[in-house]
């Protein structure tokens, strides 16, 4: 079907043509609605130099061939390099941006150009999948194409089409040769920037989530470690791989700057410690909103390049713009020349499974003691909530909660001088979404008291807490255990032991990042008694985790 229909526009397109044709000849270009000119970026002369929009200029990187190849069909010649406007790539999809090329005789390097139905211009297309010549940002709600805009292609059919003005560029018609500048034009010769100007062309980039290719070494930028969500961890290069550490959402600031924010950990790309000395590497922090954490991106001919407003540098590899080496960090350089191509893409879409089981109590020597309490897991987000859509664990009425992990009455207390070892079963499973994940923890909370004192009851403080069932998007009430008995009835935690995963521990309750948890571990922690005693309890217990 999609085939027909581009069949039947290009019939059309055909029609049109043929009804009032160009002639071959030398040609400026101009975007009616912008009124500025189609040129080659800083008159470049390479292969992969893109296509721009500038004020009006009349120097030869402005000024285009075209001829008729047939079939109303033409081809369109760089007047200052004599290579032909191409769409990227030999198979061009929407995005592709327009560039010279040496000629291949291909479809990506033959165009379409129709007069527009009002009749007051022309339409381009790719000859290639049919596409439409537009510019970056055309027809965007937050942004309008200014100088240096880059010319690409959509298959967007709803988009308003992009109508040029062809004006040919001959000379007077006289019996004389002519002299001086005797171009048709409808406006005066203004400002001609120099090549080296245009080379520094600030680009407008939208808002969004990107790849971003590093193009001479063929690799992406990447944070180190598998999804690290810690302040500090380096931008790197690396092979894309289908992780959130490698991938970038771009923002623009109302200064006019961007933050870079790698999407796994949504922080943004900080130089190290505000220095604006080159070889400084760039690193994953809190937004701060200091200018060491925003950046400028500039058009050149190869890409962008993109450069740390702080200091004016570049971004650049660390040990040349060639190396391929993954893992090599990227720092800040007076000097750089690396360029960069922004590929869009979308954030991985995925649930993070968390799995707590196989809990143990041990002592590590016998003695009068005897325990009892409960043990309480909350999962919770950078804001400290905690939802109810978190808890996957069946609900269990004779303990009225799901995130109950160990609940022992006082009058059952455990005896560890008999019996040194307890295991338990049972487990409490967790889910949260990859968005939800930065900032996110696992709460455990220990409430374990000693059992030498007659003490009230130990949950007279707690409340009934609503179940998955009873409230699916409810913001879940935390409650802390109750603390039985006197004033050297209770545990403290004290050591943990664990080499698999960071934890952090404050007085009873453990913190754990969704992001640390490995696909398993085993964790260990041990608490001593309130009071200083040589009571010590040691807790083991199995965490584990699975995307899907």
């Amino acid at each position: 079907m999609k085939k027909i229909l581009l069949t039947l526009l290009f019939a059309s397109a055909v029609c049109r043509i043929n009804a009032q044709s160009l002639s071959d000849g030398e040609y400026y270009i101009k975007v009616v609605k912008t009124g500025k000119y189609l040129g080659i970026l800083g008159a470049g002369k390479q292969n992969g130099a893109l296509a721009v929009q500038w004020d009006t200029q009349f120097e030869s990187n402005y000024k285009f061939i075209l001829t008729s190849v047939g079939n109303s069909l033409y081809t369109l010649k760089a007047a200052h390099s004599g290579l032909y406007l191409s769409a990227e790539g030999s198979n061009p999809a929407r995005g592709s941006k327009m560039m010279q090329w040496d000629w291949m005789n291909q479809e990506n390097q033959k165009w379409i150009i129709a007069p527009h139905k009002s009749g007051k211009g022309y339409v381009m297309r790719s000859l290639k999948n049919y596409l439409k010549v537009i510019m970056q940002h055309w027809n965007a709600a937050t942004a309008t194409p200014q100088n240096g805009s880059i010319f690409m292609l959509t298959d967007d059919e709803v988009m308003p089409e992009m109508i040029l003005d062809f004006k040919k560029n001959e000379p007077a018609q006289t019996t004389k040769p002519p002299t001086g500048n005797a171009y048709r034009t409808d406006s005066k010769k203004i400002n001609t920037d120099l090549p080296s100007r245009q080379q520094t062309i600030l680009a407008d980039v939208a808002d969004g989530v990107y790849k971003i290719r590093i193009n001479e070494s063929g690799k992406y930028l990447a944070i180190a470690g598998q999804e690290d969500m810690n302040n500090g961890m380096r931008l790197i290069q690396w092979d894309m791989l289908p992780r959130n550490n490698h991938l970038f959402a771009i923002k623009k600031l109302n200064n006019g700057n961007y933050t870079i924010s790698p999407v796994h950990s949504q922080k943004v790309l900080d130089v190290v410690d505000m220095r604006t000395d080159d070889g400084t590497q760039i690193q994953q922090w809190d937004d701060l909103n200091g200018n060491n954490q925003q950046w400028k991106f500039y058009n050149t001919p190869k890409g962008y390049s993109i450069v740390s407003v702080a200091s004016g540098k570049l971004l650049q590899l660390s040990a040349g713009n060639s190396n391929t080496q993954n893992g090599t960090p990227l720092i800040i350089n007076s000097s750089g020349s690396q360029s960069f191509t922004l590929l869009p893409a979308r954030a991985h879409s995925f649930t993070e499974y968390i799995t707590v089981k196989n809990l143990r109590f041990t002592v590590p020597h016998g003695g009068d003691l005897e325990f009892y309490g409960v043990i309480q897991i909350y999962l919770i987000d950078k804001h400290g909530n905690s939802y109810n859509r978190y808890y996957e664990s069946p609900y269990r009425e004779d303990w009225d909660s799901d995130n109950i992990l160990f609940y022992v009455y006082e009058k059952r207390a455990i005896d560890m001088d008999k019996n040194r070892v307890i295991d338990f079963g049972g487990e409490l499973k967790f889910k949260i979404a990859a968005e939800e994940i930065p900032g996110a923890r696992l709460k455990i909370v220990y409430g374990i008291n000693e059992n030498d004192a007659d003490v009230a009851a130990l949950f007279t403080t707690f409340g009934s807490v609503s179940g998955p069932d009873k409230n699916p998007n409810g913001v879940r009430k935390q409650k802390y255990s109750y603390r039985g008995g006197g004033s050297d009835d209770f545990y403290l935690l004290k050591n943990s032991f664990t080499n698999c995963l960071r934890t952090r521990l404050d007085y009873s309750e453990q913190y754990i990042s969704i992001s640390d948890i490995p696909a398993s571990c085993l964790v260990h922690v041990n608490l001593q008694d309130e009071d200083g005693s040589d009571n010590w309890l040691d807790v083991y217990y199995t965490i584990t985790k699975e995307r899907k």
